[in-house]
């Protein structure tokens, strides 16, 4: 049986952290995920221009731009795709606004089994 194709943008200004949650998304047996990387944020935004994607994960904190203003400018355009936000900080921090627009959010420290387990709920909606 094929497996379900879904395309990924990640979106991550450091490099391990991209290899990393690279690896882990890839790493998933249920679907043949096909994942394109943005370092920053201004070209995330041209990215998701020009591509659709299942699902997008946005670091806050990009070198170029917050995360928050990278999802307002994709929300300009595209209302659809799932944007999940990567943080190192707490739930708490998140703005009214990112936890009204995004679909969720993964934090980074969270353990290899729960952040592939919350990918494929995510993926899976």
């Amino acid at each position: 049986m094929d497996k379900k194709v879904k395309k990924v943008l990640l979106v991550d200004d450091h490099e391990l952290n991209r290899d990393k949650i690279k690896y882990i998304l890839e790493e998933i047996d249920l679907f043949d995920i096909k994942v394109i990387t943005s370092d920053n944020g201004t070209d995330a935004i041209k990215i998701s221009k020009s591509m659709k994607f299942d699902i997008i994960f946005l670091d806050l904190n990009l070198g170029d731009m917050t995360g928050e203003k990278v999802l307002k400018s994709i929300r300009s355009f595209d209302k659809q795709t799932k944007v999940i936000l990567l943080t190192a900080t707490n739930e708490e921090d998140l703005t009214e606004y990112l936890k009204a627009t995004s679909s969720g959010h993964i934090h980074k420290s969270i353990k290899r089994k729960q952040f592939q387990e919350s990918i494929i709920k995510f993926l899976n909606t």
